[in-house]
């Protein structure tokens, strides 16, 4: 992204699954759950997730629930 560098912000990119969104079983969202804990701990700032929309509220339900606990 244009300005970003300027700016400070260092981005890193992880893909973990290029299928459709509908076919994440819960495994995998618990896979991405863990290598955004990994990252937080490491210290990133923020952490943005890209999906589709077929199963995203879903998606957002199970990663919030381990940081509840937090």
């Amino acid at each position: 992204m244009p300005g970003l560098a300027e700016a400070g912000v260092e981005i890193e990119v992880h893909d973990v699954r290029r299928v459709p969104s509908s076919w994440l079983a819960i495994e995998d969202i618990g896979e991405l759950g863990e290598l955004i804990r990994e990252r937080v701990t490491a210290g990133v700032e923020g952490v943005v997730v890209t999906q589709g929309t077929d199963t995203l509220e879903e998606s957002a339900f199970l990663l919030d629930l381990p940081y509840g606990a937090l």
